[in-house]
């Protein structure tokens, strides 16, 4: 469960970028799921020499470690769902921000700027799109 509230989170960051959320472009995460003060290291050790004594505390410990990340990603998923609903809302007042939102416009308008680097934009760009 832990992995999968990690993958969830990984993918979440990436609808936030590939959505254009301002606050997560180029953005990188560290969020520490190891066990920083040594306690599970005890429990696991102590758990070797009697099965009955550490196991609960070993569950607390992973389920606290676990419902810290599910809040993690409650909280990226609803400034996803936020900035999807206020970009549509965007959208629908400024009929610009449709238009650019139109994956062939904009790819017209990559081709038919002249760029400033020398078209290394352009080219950046067909390498990415004949993959």
């Amino acid at each position: 469960k832990l992995l999968k509230i990690v993958e969830n989170i990984y993918l979440i960051l990436i609808k936030l970028e590939m959505n254009g959320h301002p606050d997560y472009q180029l953005r990188e995460e560290n969020y520490e799921i190891h066990d920083r003060t040594g306690e599970i290291d005890t429990i696991l050790s102590d758990l070797r020499k009697d099965h009955r004594i550490r196991e609960d505390r070993l569950k607390r410990i992973v389920k606290t470690r676990t419902e810290n990340l599910e809040l993690i990603y409650r909280a990226l998923e609803t400034a996803y769902k936020m900035w999807i609903k206020n970009l549509e809302r965007y959208r629908q007042d400024n009929r610009l921000l449709n238009l650019f939102s139109n994956r062939q416009i904009m790819i017209l308008i990559i081709l038919l700027t002249t760029s400033t680097t020398q078209n290394q934009i352009k080219c950046h760009f067909l390498e990415k799109f004949s993959l």
